[in-house]
């Protein structure tokens, strides 16, 4: 989509863009383990491309299995689709809503997509057991919590 312009937030070059008609996307990667030795990733050489923000512990849903899909384009084209597991995913972003140093309004949001994906899993996905020992590079914690949260396992 043509439309997409980055979203400068002021001093720092712009991690988040938004397409003409509001869909909005950021540019993300898992934090620096030595910020001495690695710079950001960037989408290209341009100064006013995107640059990705770090995200704590997203490691963890890059050491969990992949989800592999084919989505369909504007145009009907196939598009191949490898994301994170949403299982993992849900249990990420339910993690996030509950960390006191973020924001309320991303906390929310975060619960909201976690449910969502959380439902949607379960009802569209039944092969894909909450309790699946792949998903053990989430740490205890985070897997126990949406347990018993969600009340399954």
């Amino acid at each position: 989509d043509r439309s997409f312009k980055s979203i400068s937030s002021g001093v720092q070059r712009a991690f988040r863009a938004t397409a003409a008609n509001g869909y909005i996307v950021d540019l993300i990667e898992p934090a620096r383990k030595n910020v001495l030795v690695s710079k950001p990733s960037s989408m290209s050489d341009l100064d006013d491309d995107l640059v990705a923000v770090e995200i704590k512990s997203m490691e963890w849903l890059i050491s969990c299995p992949r989800f592999r899909a084919v989505a369909f384009d504007e145009k009907g084209y196939p598009v191949p689709m490898v994301v994170p597991d949403p299982r993992a995913f849900a249990m990420h972003k339910h993690w996030l809503s509950q960390q006191a140093d973020r924001e309320p309004i991303k906390r929310a949001r975060d619960e909201a997509q976690a449910r969502t994906v959380f439902y949607m899993t379960i009802h569209h996905f039944p092969h894909l057991p909450f309790s699946d020992a792949a998903l053990r590079a989430l740490p205890f914690p985070v897997r126990q919590n949406a347990a018993i949260d969600w009340g399954y396992g």
